[in-house]
């Protein structure tokens, strides 16, 4: 396993632990993720099911993520491009 998949993969179960931990999906948090910021304006997520409309009307009123998530996706964000940009 090269270390741009050892990163991606760490980042990834950081991700699924902040979800767990806040008993919603990675669906949820994405929402969560897209409605911190004031610059999107809309999100289309896909639907096809009634169990995936419940599941964004529930990211939807759990509204935005809270400044640390954030940070801490900023983190694990730039820890991945700084592996992709070593890796080239």
């Amino acid at each position: 396993m090269n270390i741009l998949t050892t990163g991606i993969q760490s980042s990834l179960k950081m991700l699924s632990h902040k979800t767990n931990s806040c008993s919603q999906t990675n669906t949820q948090f994405a929402l969560r993720f897209c409605l911190s910021y004031p610059q999107v304006v809309s999100t289309i997520p896909g639907i096809l099911n009634e169990k995936e409309v419940k599941e964004n009307i529930i990211a939807s009123n759990l509204g935005p993520l809270e400044a640390d998530q954030i940070r801490e996706l900023q983190k694990a964000y730039q820890e991945i491009s700084f592996l992709i940009e070593d890796n080239t």
